[in-house]
C-alpha cells in the first residue's frame, strides 16, 4: 500500500489508485510464487518481493497514465 500510495497524486482518479492497489496484490503473489532461495541467494524473500512490487508498479502506473 505504501508504494502505491507514492504514485497517488500523480494519478488521475480514485479508480486508477484502486487498481493500482489490486495490481501490488497481484505482484505480490506472483513474486512469492517465483521467489527462488537458491537462485536469489543475496536478497532476502521480502526484499525480493518489495523490489518486485515496486518494479510492476512502475509498470502499471505508466499504462494507467497513458489512457
Amino acid at each position: 500500500y505504501k508504494l502505491a500510495q507514492k504514485y497517488r497524486s500523480q494519478l488521475h482518479t480514485k479508480e486508477n489508485f484502486e487498481d493500482l492497489i489490486q495490481e501490488a496484490d497481484i505482484a505480490i503473489f506472483q513474486a512469492l510464487k517465483d521467489y527462488d532461495p537458491a537462485r536469489e541467494k543475496c536478497s532476502s524473500e521480502s526484499t525480493y518481493v518489495y523490489n518486485r512490487i515496486k518494479w510492476h508498479l512502475g509498470r502499471v502506473f505508466l499504462k494507467i497514465n497513458q489512457h
